[in-house]
């Protein structure tokens, strides 16, 4: 395939006398770059997929209520992270900004620590900073570590933020490690 380098650029390339996949290549200007492969072996894989995983910042307390679960906007060797595809890092609220329009799986999980005693809560989804309905709900009791996951598809236009909201009946403390949870999501199509 010849490309005009000065121009939008799209291609499909076969290759299959050395590889045996084929390749989906695209590029504003310059050199095309394959965006999706179908391997030899029937698998496809897409380098460019809009795709999140964060943790939770470590050891804080939340209020009584709802409230926005915060994401480390920083990766460490601690609190690594994985932001591709256009994905934009959380906001102030906490959330991430998603680049095309789609259905998301996502998925989150909020650990509380053994100070949390007697603490009821629920884990959910927010999109542009709006609690969804449905959710997770869990307990601390006994001192007891405590948390909950949630795992959903969920809609999203492009340019939604979408992050985690957490209910509490009373004030909750979350763990202060990699532990205190996550949040993922990944465009399905």
């Amino acid at each position: 395939a010849v490309f005009d380098t000065n121009k939008k650029s799209a291609g499909i390339l076969l290759d299959a006398r050395n590889h045996g996949r084929i390749q989906f290549v695209t590029a504003n200007t310059g050199v095309a770059s394959s965006k999706m492969e179908i391997s030899k072996d029937g698998y496809v894989t897409k380098s460019n997929q809009p795709s999140w995983f964060q943790y939770v910042i470590g050891d804080g307390t939340f209020s009584s209520g709802w409230k926005n679960v915060p994401l480390n906007p920083n990766a460490s060797t601690s609190f690594p992270y994985h932001i591709q595809g256009g994905v934009t890092t959380a906001n102030s609220n906490h959330e991430v900004t998603v680049p095309v329009a789609g259905q998301y799986q996502i998925n989150g999980a909020v650990t509380l620590n053994s100070a949390s005693v007697n603490t009821d809560g629920t884990l959910t989804i927010s999109k542009n900073n709006s609690t969804m309905s449905g959710g997770q709900s869990s307990g601390v009791y006994s001192g007891a570590l405590g948390g909950t996951t949630i795992s959903m598809v969920v809609t999203l236009a492009a340019n939604d933020t979408v992050g985690l909201d957490y209910y509490f009946s009373q004030s909750a403390t979350y763990r202060n490690t990699s532990y205190a949870g996550y949040f993922s999501g990944y465009l399905l199509g």
